[in-house]
């Protein structure tokens, strides 16, 4: 059984994007940061790749 991707919470989503930029020297973004609806909650949302190529979903609540 495989995955289609990971979803991890964080608590700034620009601050993490910086952070990972700065540890790894870059960052594949698969889809910019935007506003997204889930239920009755905001989030922040957007899709980095991994080592391998896999998309791995940050989220970072807005309300």
């Amino acid at each position: 059984m495989g995955y289609y991707h990971l979803s991890l919470a964080v608590d700034n989503l620009h601050h993490t994007l910086a952070h990972l930029a700065q540890t790894l020297g870059q960052v594949k973004v698969l889809l910019r940061p935007r506003k997204q609806q889930i239920g009755d909650r905001t989030y922040q949302v957007c899709f980095i790749a991994d080592a391998d190529g896999l998309p791995v979903e940050l989220l970072e609540l807005l309300n």
